[in-house]
């Protein structure tokens, strides 16, 4: 008997789902998978539940200016203390809140200028969770392309979120693109290089006229850029397909933990009619 219990507890154990952080992001922004998404500070503690001030809900249902929540199966009110501004995934059973999907310290209780100081996302997403905090909720639509974060907003322009910097961003942008925008910036245009031999002395000689036109063709040589940015119908589609790839996954291995988890019932059942008999 003891054999099958510890082959059973192996197989379940194998078949628990694993959570990625960019699911965790995409539950944060999510208004639908949680009661609230709130920015507040911590005005008392104990015996393992936290009175919150609340400041700003960003997402989901409205909420009291004060609240006490418990600790969760999923997630603790240890790493806070009293005076700590936060934001935090609330949900609700009856008149108690509890933390649904984390929660999170900030610098300051000012939701659009507070940065997030702890997470469990990779820093590109924790930069786009932070811009979506900093708006309101009203900044949703994030793209996610070889290790850099972007903001796509309604007119199409791309905000580079992480890494910041004008190099990224130019780089970023297509051939035909002028324009740039920095995150707490607004649009601006982009100095081209100037092509020519501006500034070039023409001794009007023949060598001159030459060496003149060489300049003028090397300056004038395109810089390669990299592939474009996903378009908003491929981000669709790579979205839809990695998610539901990933919900198959999960409901393959929960039948699997089902099935297994009956096997290992039914052997532990037999050996104990076995054993009375």
């Amino acid at each position: 008997m003891n054999k099958n219990v510890v082959i059973g507890l192996l197989i379940m154990f194998l078949c628990i789902p694993k959570v990625y952080s960019g699911d965790l992001l995409s539950w944060l922004i999510n208004p639908l998978s949680q009661y609230s998404l709130a920015v507040g500070t911590v005005i008392d503690k104990k015996n393992g539940k936290i009175v919150v001030n609340i400041k700003k809900v960003i997402s989901g249902n409205e909420l009291s200016s004060r609240i006490e929540i418990n600790s969760s199966v999923s997630s603790s009110v240890e790493g806070v203390n009293t005076g700590d501004h936060i934001v935090v995934s609330l949900d609700k059973t009856g008149a108690d809140y509890s933390i649904k999907w984390g929660i999170m310290k900030t610098s300051t209780s000012e939701y659009e200028a507070l940065q997030v100081l702890e997470a469990p996302l990779g820093p590109a997403e924790t930069a786009a969770f932070q811009r979506y905090i900093n708006s309101g909720g009203k900044d949703n639509d994030f793209i996610f392309y070889e290790d850099k974060a972007y903001l796509r907003k309604w007119d199409g322009t791309k905000v580079l979120l992480y890494p910041s910097g004008i190099a990224d961003v130019v780089a970023a942008l297509p051939a035909n693109s002028a324009s740039v925008v920095l995150p707490g910036q607004t649009p601006a245009a982009i100095p081209l290089p100037q092509t020519g031999n501006a500034g070039f002395q023409n001794q009007g000689t023949a060598f001159e006229n030459e060496k003149s036109e060489d300049i003028e063709q090397q300056q004038m040589q395109p810089v390669p850029l990299p592939p474009p940015l996903p378009t908003p119908v491929q981000q669709t589609r790579e979205f839809a397909k990695v998610s539901g790839g990933k919900m198959v996954i999960s409901i393959v291995l929960l039948l699997l933990s089902i099935l297994f988890g009956g096997l290992f019932l039914y052997l532990w059942m037999k050996n104990a009619r076995a054993q009375w008999k």
